[in-house]
């Protein structure tokens, strides 16, 4: 920190990191999701694509709820824009789609190093929405 006139003030490399926070807690819901779904395909095929119940629709909300607080933090502090409901639906589609191609296949066609996989693709995500620029995705 940096002091100016006897008060301390974040210097520009802790307000960039401060910023990049949001991101980086977003691509680890991101691998949270997908690891989730890995670890637990019944589950995670039962609330993702089977009938919709009361029960079943709780819980896609209550995940979806999830990563849209994240991405609206990211929008807060602006290094994401867009409409945070359109974006999480955007990133979700990209969680969804790198999980059921994978759990729809053989466990021997998987990628050999799982978590690599999971983290290519979180980055790919939260990196992805950072990298749209204004006025796409709702604004």
């Amino acid at each position: 920190m940096s002091r100016g006139l006897g008060r301390a003030r974040p210097t520009d490399a802790e307000e960039r990191r401060r910023d990049r926070r949001p991101v980086a807690e977003l691509h680890q819901r991101s691998i949270a999701y997908i690891r989730f779904g890995l670890d637990h395909p019944l589950r995670y095929r039962l609330v993702a694509t089977g009938p919709a119940t009361a029960a079943t629709q709780q819980v896609a909300d209550a995940c979806f709820r999830f990563l849209r607080d994240t991405v609206q933090r990211c929008v807060d502090v602006g290094v994401i824009h867009g409409d945070v409901t359109a974006l999480t639906r955007a990133i979700c589609a990209c969680l969804h789609g790198a999980v059921s191609l994978l759990i729809l296949q053989p466990t021997s066609n998987w990628p050999a190093d799982i978590a690599q996989y999971a983290d290519d693709v979180a980055t790919l995500a939260s990196q992805g929405a950072a990298a749209l620029p204004r006025g796409h995705l709702g604004r």
